[in-house]
């Protein structure tokens, strides 16, 4: 089993950064006290998480408590609270008689912007996690073949944000939620200037900073790639694309 949580949990890992390269992972162990294995993490270093993802060792002790409030503290040291945050509980047995978590997961249902999932591993009725995470938000894995199902649809859940459009992508970036995004300057100056987001500003990359903009075609479209490609080189090289960014960016 924890060899099978440690591969579903580094794919998840792995697939968040690659969706959400702003997003800060950090890790907890807990048994009968609780363990920061690893620090909120960036992309950049996701490799220390990982470590950490391979490091845990199934021991004695099932204090849901001690765990929820290591994610507790990390939360409230964090520097920025007001970042949605997801927390994924793991546990393959049922809590200490002291140890229920229900008083942290009062606590965190407080902040406001903490949204906390649950997995029972071979768990019969996982009752305690549900009053942790909601009975919609508990998964119960009891397969080899659950592991990646359950993990996979809870980074859906949690990536679903990207379906904002780019206004209340800004809005959230403008509160607090995000620490950065890149999109292109026209846009966001206008929206900014709009809605009077006065807590943003745009910072020009340098060039070999700048990401690309690409259009995609299904595998059998090559005849009209070739056409969008002909025509985006001849609009840029008679300035026509310089034009409709002027005019209308």
């Amino acid at each position: 089993r924890m060899t099978l949580s440690k591969g579903a949990l580094t794919d998840f890992s792995n697939k968040l950064y690659e969706a959400a390269p702003d997003s800060r992972i950090a890790l907890v162990s807990f048994e009968n006290s609780g363990h920061i294995v690893c620090g909120f993490t960036n992309a950049n270093n996701k490799s220390s998480l990982i470590s950490g993802i391979n490091s845990l060792r199934a021991s004695g002790g099932t204090d849901y408590s001690a765990g929820l409030q290591k994610a507790i503290d990390l939360i409230n040291n964090s520097g920025n609270k007001k970042r949605d945050t997801y927390i994924l509980f793991v546990s393959d047995g049922e809590p200490n008689s002291n140890g229920s978590g229900s008083a942290e997961a009062r606590k965190l249902k407080a902040m406001g912007n903490v949204t906390t999932y649950g997995i029972g591993i071979q768990i019969s009725s996982g009752t305690q996690i549900k009053n942790i995470c909601g009975n919609e938000n508990y998964y119960s894995i009891n397969s080899d073949s659950d592991y990646q199902k359950v993990y996979t649809n809870i980074f859906k859940d949690i990536v679903s944000y990207t379906n904002e459009n780019i206004t209340q992508m800004l809005t959230s970036l403008n509160e607090g939620k995000y620490d950065f995004k890149i999109f292109d300057a026209p846009t966001v100056n206008a929206i900014i200037k709009n809605n009077k987001l006065s807590n943003l500003k745009t910072i020009e990359l340098k060039s070999d900073q700048q990401p690309y903009i690409y259009f995609l075609f299904a595998d059998n479209q090559k005849d009209l790639q070739k056409f969008v490609n002909k025509r985006l080189e001849e609009l840029q090289k008679d300035g026509t694309l310089a034009k409709l960014a002027e005019k209308f960016l």
